[in-house]
């Protein structure tokens, strides 16, 4: 009964709900990848699925609620440490300690170290002139 966001390769502008219903006891090797499957059943479904349609689905093992999150792209780890660049007094990034929670495909979870509306900094991507 986990929750489950399912998009769909075929239909890519559709994104479903669902539920776990069962998942195979052992994984399949397919291309180096073991793969589980899964039988989900959809809280609505669309008149473009078709049987047989390759699913993508993103099982939620945890939530929660009104808590402060960093994008997973800022977070720095150096040693046993967590870190965030935020803007010092003169502009220029300064490293910020903070503890991190739960991790997510996203977001880190701050336990402490941060404060709401705090500005951080993200990395920029580095521009390469041929």
């Amino acid at each position: 009964n986990q929750k489950v966001e399912v998009t769909f390769d075929a239909v890519p502008d559709l994104t479903r709900d669902g539920t776990v219903l069962s998942i195979a006891p052992s994984g399949t090797n397919i291309s180096g990848v073991t793969n589980y499957y899964a039988t989900i059943l959809l809280t609505n479904t669309d008149p473009r699925l078709k049987a047989g349609q390759t699913a993508e689905a993103s099982v939620m093992t945890n939530t929660l609620d009104n808590v402060l999150v960093v994008p997973n792209s800022a977070v720095i780890k150096q040693g046993n440490g967590s870190f965030v660049n935020t803007p010092g007094p003169d502009g220029k990034p300064v490293q910020t300690k903070f503890e991190p929670g739960m991790v997510g495909d996203n977001n880190t979870q701050v336990l402490s170290g941060l404060r709401e509306g705090q500005e951080i900094l993200l990395p920029q991507p580095s521009s390469q002139r041929k």
